[in-house]
């Protein structure tokens, strides 16, 4: 009845352990307690051993180990020195946590992920033995990189790594495209540490030389400026210009730049025009302008007389006026189809025209005509001089200030 007993147990046990169920054995003088994985490996939960020279074992139970969990050597004081095989393939965070003797850490090649907390708080460990290679190490962990405020050295087989300029970084590049719309950035970033090289994109924009050409039957090509957001020109390898066709006839005509490359993307649109060159209305010639002060009537006329411009649709004239602070414009005025005009500055004393009651001291006139609702100036004439005359009892005279 016993042994029946006996047997009955042995096989729950089994059927515990190749379910995934944690269970603990101690076998022998290897004291630890472990778990059997899905996949039928073993993991080491705990240890209840008192060797201050450890090693992991390979195997537990007739089980390959290939980890080892959380906490499962936590607050281990004993332990001065431990070897861990290349068959452990995963070191949990705090594995070791608080394994304040432990002095000496030796680790095979094979491991592949070792937590950046699996030793944390370590105080007396300062380097780790690893026979592997700087870059093999690199690719496991980076928890010797930095542990808290506890600093490692690890002495790989191709030689040692005391700072962040002895790893062997494996960096993964993010890029986004700066474009029309928005900046951009490149970031290098190692994969297993914090060291990265970013690089600012900034946003981009485009000008055309030139906006407006007139007709002439020849094809027109303004030159395209590419920049960024700071100024800076952009090389002409991260992007093409595409004009357009022709680019002979009137009309409006679309430049495109499109980027190109790692760097950026996008498309700008600029546009320009080639318009039917007007002729601009001739010079104004002629110009006389007199002011008569007419006692007798109490008026005082400005009459301002030139030669018409043929073609022109009306002028404007610019008055200017000069005091003690010197000569200075004092308005414009525009009139419609006329070679003469006359004012009465007594009315007008006090606008932008006449400052003076007396009329203006010098005034300039320029032709115009309107083409597609919009003037087209002529040049401004020469200045000229307001003579001023005076009126009594009849008889006029030149008045002179």
């Amino acid at each position: 009845m016993k042994k029946l007993l006996s047997i009955i147990l042995s096989i729950v046990m089994l059927l515990s352990i190749t379910a995934g169920m944690s269970v603990s054995v101690y076998a022998g003088e290897e004291d630890f307690a472990y778990k059997v994985t899905t996949n039928g490996n073993a993991v080491i939960t705990g240890y209840i051993g008192s060797d201050t020279s450890l090693t992991i074992p390979t195997m537990l139970g007739g089980y390959q180990v290939t980890g080892i969990d959380e906490y499962a050597f936590y607050y281990e004081s004993g332990i001065r020195s431990v070897t861990i095989p290349g068959s452990i393939q995963t070191i949990a965070r705090y594995a070791f946590c608080f394994c304040n003797d432990l002095t000496s850490v030796t680790l095979f090649k094979g491991i592949k992920s070792i937590d950046k907390y699996a030793f944390n708080r370590c105080e007396s460990l300062y380097s780790v033995n690893y026979t592997g290679t700087k870059a093999e190490w690199h690719s496991l962990s980076d928890f010797l990189y930095y542990s808290d405020e506890y600093y490692y050295t690890i002495v790989c087989s191709d030689g040692r790594i005391e700072t962040a300029d002895d790893f062997v970084h494996t960096y993964v590049t993010t890029i986004k495209k700066a474009t029309p719309k928005s900046s951009g950035y490149v970031d290098h970033k190692c994969k297993y540490c914090n060291d990265n090289h970013y690089k600012y994109l900034p946003q981009v924009y485009a000008k055309l030389s030139k906006k407006k050409y007139y007709y002439s039957g020849k094809a027109k090509k303004p030159k395209v400026t590419v920049y960024n957001e700071n100024g800076s020109t952009i090389s002409k390898e991260h992007y093409k210009v595409v004009y357009p066709k022709g680019r002979k006839k009137i009309g409006k005509y679309t430049v495109k730049i499109i980027f190109k490359g790692a760097y950026y993307s996008g498309t700008i649109k600029k546009t320009f025009k080639i318009v039917k060159k007007v002729k601009k209305p001739a010079q104004v010639k002629g110009v006389k302008a007199t002011v008569l002060i007419d006692n007798d009537n109490s008026t005082v006329p400005f009459n301002v007389k030139w030669k018409k411009v043929k073609g022109a649709s009306g002028y404007q004239m610019k008055f200017g006026n000069e005091d003690g602070g010197g000569k200075y414009w004092s308005g414009t005025k525009t009139f419609k189809g006329a070679s003469n005009t006359t004012f009465n500055t007594m009315l007008l004393y006090g606008t932008d025209i006449c400052a003076s009651k007396y009329g203006c001291s010098f005034l300039k006139i320029r032709a115009y005509k309107k083409v597609n609702g919009k003037k087209v100036y002529g040049k401004w004439s020469k200045i000229v001089n307001c003579k001023t005359y005076e009126k009594t009892n009849g008889k006029t005279k030149e008045k002179l200030y």
